[in-house]
C-alpha cells in the first residue's frame, strides 16, 4: 500500500472506509482519494473520511475535500471570519473617529487663536459699526453662531440623505428619535444580521452536513481517473457580480463613511456625534456583510 497513488470508490456502497493514510497527491491531485462521503448520502448514517481527497453523493456528484481560503488564514469557518472581519472593522472606526476627532479639536484650536491675534480685523469692523448702526446687530459672535447653526443644519441634511430619509436607519440620525424608533432601527439591524448569518451557515464547506447549501460541482467517471469540475463559475462573472455589487451597495458603504466622518466634527454635540458614528457604522456593517454574505454563498 505504500505505493498506492489513486484510489477511488464511490458509487460502489461501501459502508467502511479503509483505514488508510492520506495519499500522495502529486500526480492526482483531487482526485486522488474517493469517495461517498457527501450529501445527500445514500446511507442512513454520512459517512466521514478525514483522508479522502473527493467526497462524492448519492447523485454521484463530488466536491473536494480540502481547505478553503479561511481555514488557511487559522479561522474555522465561513461565521467566524465575518465576526473577526467586524471587530476588526469596528476597531477601525474607531480609530478613524478618534484621529479625526483630534484633528478637528486642533484645527478648531488654532482657527480660534489665529482670529484672537488680529485686531486690525477688528478695528476695521469697529469702524464700520460706527458708520451704520445697523451693523452693531452683527458682531462676530452673532456672525459665528448663525454659521454653526447653519452648517449643523446642513450637516443634518446631509446625514439623512446618506442613510436615506426614507430608510429606518434614519432613526439613528435623527434629531428627535424616540426610545421607540430607535429600538426599531436597532431591532431592524440585528434582524438583518441574523438572515444573513443564515446564508453565511448555510454556505460552510461542510461535505457532511445536510445543511449546507454547497453546490456539489465535480464529476468523477468510473471510466476515467481524473474527476472534472462541471463549475459555471468564470472570472468574468466574478468581475460582474463585482460590479453589481459595488453598484448596488456603493452608495450605501459611502453614505456610511460620510457619517462616520462627519460624526467627527468638533461642533456636533457628543449625543449627535455618538448618533452619527453609530449610524455610519451600522449602515457600513451591514453592507460589507451582504457583500461578504453574497460572496461566500455564489462561491458555495
Amino acid at each position: 500500500m505504500k505505493g498506492l497513488q489513486l484510489l477511488q470508490l464511490q458509487s460502489n456502497r461501501i459502508t467502511e472506509i479503509p483505514a488508510i493514510a492520506r495519499l500522495n497527491s502529486d500526480e492526482y491531485g483531487r482526485s486522488t482519494f474517493v469517495k461517498d462521503c457527501g450529501v445527500p448520502s445514500a446511507f442512513e448514517k454520512v459517512l466521514e473520511c478525514k483522508n479522502c481527497t473527493m467526497c462524492c453523493n448519492a447523485n454521484d456528484n463530488c466536491y473536494p475535500q480540502e481547505k478553503t481560503r479561511v481555514d488557511e488564514w487559522g479561522l474555522t469557518d465561513y461565521g467566524i471570519s465575518a465576526v473577526v472581519f467586524f471587530a476588526c472593522f469596528v476597531a477601525v472606526c474607531c480609530l478613524s473617529f478618534c484621529l479625526f476627532y483630534a484633528y478637528y479639536k486642533r484645527k478648531h484650536s488654532t482657527s480660534k487663536t489665529s482670529e484672537e491675534t488680529m485686531p486690525a480685523e477688528d478695528d476695521m469692523t469697529r469702524d464700520d459699526e460706527a458708520k451704520d448702526p445697523s451693523q452693531k446687530m452683527k458682531t462676530r459672535e452673532q456672525k459665528d453662531q448663525v454659521a454653526h447653526e447653519l452648517a449643523l443644519k446642513k450637516d443634518h441634511e446631509d446625514a439623512l440623505k446618506q442613510i436615506g430619509d426614507k430608510s429606518v436607519y434614519s432613526y439613528f440620525v435623527s434629531e428627535h428619535t424616540t426610545k421607540w424608533q430607535a429600538l426599531v432601527a436597532v431591532a431592524t439591524l440585528i434582524t438583518q444580521i441574523t438572515l444573513l448569518a443564515l446564508f453565511i451557515k448555510a454556505s460552510e464547506a461542510k461535505l457532511q452536513d445536510d445543511k449546507t447549501e454547497l453546490q456539489f460541482t465535480w464529476l468523477c467517471p468510473r471510466d476515467a481517473d481524473v474527476c472534472k469540475n462541471t463549475s459555471d463559475l468564470t472570472y468574468f462573472g466574478w468581475v460582474c457580480f463585482s460590479l453589481l455589487m459595488f453598484a448596488n451597495l456603493g452608495t450605501d458603504l459611502i453614505g456610511g463613511a460620510k457619517l462616520i466622518y462627519n460624526s467627527s466634527q468638533a461642533r456636533h454635540s457628543f449625543g449627535r456625534r455618538i448618533r452619527c458614528f453609530f449610524g455610519g457604522m451600522g449602515l457600513c456593517s451591514i453592507t460589507l456583510l451582504a457583500l461578504y454574505v453574497s460572496t461566500v454563498y455564489n462561491k458555495a
